[in-house]
């Protein structure tokens, strides 16, 4: 016997609302109810019969206008029409409806139609299996990990969309099982807790292209051997997105992109790493948020936060020989609290100078990065610094407006010597720009050291337009085999800070330079800016062009250069010892249109042995080696000379050194002699005997000087 309930089951019609003034019949098994009906009865006995077709009102089954049972002997076929004759839908087979559709095919008894036009006729159960989820497959927080990651596997296998309602725990990693798939939960309270260990400890491992992580909560082993364990996505195909997850209490990391190309991983939140943070731990027991790893390239990492302290917030490293990425974006990501490096570029050490290995086509931009602290100790327990942003031999890159706050916190800790303390760190690289960061409280604030190779002509850094603030070191710190043009830069030192605002010192063999420094403002340290050179080595031109440099205690520009070119600065200290000084070492220059103003120390210093010096404005201080003195011979040289002074009676018959179109203005502090001869030619061609006070201006050209 087989019964329709009132007021269940309820009819609808195809617009998805009760069905009302409809038709329902009732006939033979797999028959047409209209030609073939059954007997329908309104009780169970058998005693009352019914008319067919009986009627609906308001979607219950109705006699008339009451509510009725149906009562029918065995099974039966069904078919309801609206008001209008439309048939709403037929079965060919129904026993009891409401057993029916309790049983594992009772969704395909009931429609379902989208609202909007065009929707077509569905069944619930074609419409709920689009997804499914981790609890049709036996997944339970009372189960063991073994049997969830038995079920989330299942729901896996099926390549459609899983669903994770819970928390589950795990002991291996649950693996992809078709591309375009997406394994999804409701936020923090759903997602996989895995405890298993070393090959056991990941999460989730991707191996299919399309594959999207979202919206899970995510916590890997912590028991790990290898750069490869430990993750809570660990992806190894193409255009997928990890996106909106929590990862939390990871030792190794979070998602870790190995040798992938044109993923996105976005809004993920990273928190509560195990790793020490009392400096006790080896870099190589820590490990990263996000890791962009071997050939991975044109992927996307924005909006994330990296706050668990598990050492780097985001790496990319191409590690092996052989391996190079490209076009990898870094932007808008929160990185904070981490002991090594906020954000770190890094093409391997066993990879530079290799051919092919790359690291290039870089953007960092955007980020902010905070407390960076340099607590950690490398793997052969020499003492490290970290950095806030490093970029190592990467080219082509672009780092740009950044907020980089308090970094290298941990001053316990000595340099090793070979690390870039430093806001931003750069080393073995040829092209790169750095611009519009925001620095403060810093070691170095930018800092660029390059000593593995030359530099090919052209190639070099271009530092602008950042806001440098609290440096306790340098505040733009170059060294080796560096060429930079740097403009438009703030900087301001801490407290009591003697070091140099920026700072060119070259200690090895190869090459430095040109430096074109332009417009910047630098305020307190020990020296505005040093280039400086050690014996046997070379800092080529260093051209300074509109900067300001205030209140620094020793000097404001300390040159010791190939070359020195200074036009239009403004330096002044109430307390500094030198206003610009120019070194032995420099052969050429030019020094013009400057504003020097030092009440209680030496304005201008040249040492140079061609410098050419005119047309200052010296406000306060005195002048060393100004003008330049003539050496004691016949034919003293002029070569770079602008204005030069003669302590000395010998007789003086020619000049070397001239430059066509050259000008030289001599005064004589001693009486001597100049004679006019082929190659010095003399108004009215007659010698002449200079007396102290006396001057003459002379100009080269045609390979000789002519008195003017």
């Amino acid at each position: 016997m087989s019964r329709v309930d009132a007021p269940y089951p309820l009819f609808t019609g195809l617009d998805n609302r009760l069905l009302d003034n409809g038709y329902v019949w009732f006939g033979v098994e797999n028959g047409d109810p209209q030609v073939d009906p059954v007997p329908v009865f309104a009780d169970a006995e058998f005693t009352i019969p019914l008319s067919q077709p009986l009627r609906t009102k308001a979607g219950v089954l109705s006699d008339g206008d009451a509510p009725v049972s149906a009562y029918i002997d065995g099974p039966y076929s069904i078919r309801v029409r609206n008001s209008a004759m439309v048939q709403v839908y037929y079965q060919a087979s129904a026993v009891n409806l409401g057993l029916q559709l309790a049983g594992p095919n009772g969704a395909a008894a009931v429609g379902f139609l989208q609202a909007g036009t065009g929707a077509v006729l569905r069944t619930v159960q074609d419409k709920e299996r689009e997804i499914v989820a981790a609890k049709d497959f036996g997944a339970s927080t009372s189960a063991t990990p073994a049997e969830n990651v038995n079920a989330i596997q299942k729901a896996l296998n099926t390549g459609k969309d899983v669903y994770l309602e819970e928390l589950y725990s795990t002991n291996s990693p649950v693996l992809s099982a078709a591309e375009g798939q997406r394994i999804f939960g409701r936020g923090y309270s759903s997602g996989i807790v895995c405890t298993g260990a070393n090959t056991n400890s990941i999460a989730i491992a991707v191996t299919h292209d399309h594959f999207v992580v979202e919206n899970l909560r995510i916590t890997p082993g912590t028991t790990v051997s290898s750069l490869f364990h430990g993750w809570g996505v660990a992806i190894n195909a193409n255009r997928c997105i990890v996106r909106g997850n929590f990862f939390k209490g990871m030792r190794r990391g979070g998602v870790i992109l190995n040798s992938c190309n044109n993923c996105t991983v976005t809004g993920n939140i990273f928190t509560d790493s195990v790793v020490a943070q009392d400096g006790s731990e080896t870099q190589g027991q820590m490990g990263y948020d996000i890791y962009l790893y071997g050939t991975s390239s044109y992927n996307i990492v924005t909006g994330n936060e990296c706050v668990s302290r598990c050492g780097v917030g985001i790496g990319l490293q191409n590690v092996e020989i052989g391996k190079s990425m490209f076009g990898n974006i870094v932007s808008e990501n929160v990185v904070r609290n981490h002991p090594c490096y906020g954000i770190m570029l890094y093409l391997s050490s066993s990879g530079i100078g290799v051919p092919g290995d790359r690291v290039d086509d870089m953007i960092i931009t955007s980020n902010v990065v905070t407390d960076i602290s340099g607590s950690v100790l490398t793997d052969g327990v020499t003492l490290f610094y970290g950095a806030g942003i490093y970029i190592q031999g990467a080219d082509n890159f672009a780092c740009s407006n950044n907020m980089v706050l308090r970094t290298n916190t941990d001053q316990s800790k000595p340099r090793s010597g070979s690390d870039v303390p430093a806001a931003i760190g750069i080393s073995g690289f040829a092209r790169g720009s750095v611009v519009g960061n925001v620095i403060d409280e810093c070691h170095h604030g930018i800092a660029v050291i390059n000593g593995s190779f030359d530099l090919p002509v052209g190639d070099g850094t271009t530092i602008s337009a950042n806001q440098i603030d609290g440096v306790r070191k340098s505040g733009i710190y170059l060294a080796s085999a560096n060429s930079a043009t740097i403009t438009g830069n703030r900087i301001k030192s801490a407290p009591g800070n003697t070091d140099r605002g920026i700072a060119i010192l070259q200690g090895g063999a190869l090459a430095m330079g040109p430096f074109q420094i332009a417009n910047n403002f630098i305020n307190g340290f020990g020296s505005s800016l040093e280039a400086n050179t050690s014996s046997g080595s070379t800092v080529g031109a260093v051209i300074l062009q509109g900067n300001k440099f205030r209140e620094f205690a020793t000097y404001g520009a300390y040159i010791k250069a190939d070359e020195a070119t200074l036009i239009g600065n403004d330096v002044a200290s109430s307390a500094g010892v030198g206003g610009v000084v120019i070194g032995p070492t420099v052969l050429r220059g030019t020094v013009t249109g400057n504003i020097i103003n030092m009440p209680v120390g030496t304005a201008l210093e040249d040492s140079g042995p061609a410098t050419s010096i005119y047309d200052n404005m010296i406000v306060a201080g005195t002048l060393t080696g100004y003008p330049a003195l003539l050496a004691n011979s016949a034919t003293p040289s002029l070569a770079g000379r602008r204005f030069v002074a003669n302590y000395n009676t010998t007789t003086i018959t020619g000049f070397t050194g001239g430059k066509e179109g050259q000008t030289v203005v001599l005064t004589a502090e001693a009486a001597f002699t100049i004679q006019h001869g082929p190659t010095l030619i003399l108004r009215d061609a007659v010698n002449r005997a200079m007396t102290v006070g006396q001057a003459m201006e002379l100009m080269y050209s045609n390979s000789r000087w002519r008195e003017i």
